[in-house]
């Protein structure tokens, strides 16, 4: 009887674990689809970051896959960015980050990690990537938030909380998930 109630503990216990989560996928399958939008995109020699690319699962159906790259823009400088893809090996999106719009004068030195900032129940979630960047004058770690709608799968860019919690100086995930939370 004992060991039947721990069994089922153990068994309500894992229904309680996090609904919305990010998988490591293989990258390999993106590559030529992700070389070619991103070149859409001014960036040239497009390719996946190893180690970085997710599936995106909520209520163990999947979202999307989450998809680092990096390459070069026109000036030849290391650029990074994400994509998007709703149906495997399509790339529906492509977002320049590290080298492109408010990030233009610097350069990509690595994607560093990828997390879930946000709580399972939001209608959306945010994911978090942490970079590695350089000016001429310095390096920092810069972060970058994007928003997926869970109903719809689409991905952008989530500039107001980029600004808000983006150049905090986080060195990881957890430090930038608990700067969202307070910044709710």
């Amino acid at each position: 009887m004992r060991y039947l109630l721990i069994v089922l503990t153990m068994l309500a216990s894992c229904n309680a674990v996090a609904k919305t989560y990010l998988h490591p996928i293989k990258s390999a399958v993106f590559q030529k689809d992700l070389f070619k939008k991103s070149t859409d995109k001014m960036i040239s020699g497009g390719s996946p970051v190893d180690g970085q690319s997710f599936a995106l699962i909520s209520d163990n159906k999947t979202i999307g896959s989450f998809i680092s790259g990096h390459g070069f823009n026109a000036q030849d400088n290391n650029v990074c960015f994400i994509g998007w893809s709703k149906k495997e090996p399509l790339i529906s999106e492509v977002i320049p980050t590290i080298g492109f719009d408010n990030w233009e004068a610097e350069t990509c030195a690595s994607t560093k990690s990828v997390g879930i900032i946000s709580k399972d129940n939001d209608t959306s979630t945010k994911i978090a990537v942490i970079y590695e960047a350089s000016s001429p004058n310095a390096s920092s770690d810069e972060s970058i938030i994007f928003s997926v709608d869970n109903k719809s799968g689409d991905i952008t860019l989530d500039q107001g909380l980029t600004e808000k919690i983006g150049a905090s100086g986080a060195k990881d995930i957890k430090e930038l998930k608990t700067l969202y939370l307070k910044s709710k």
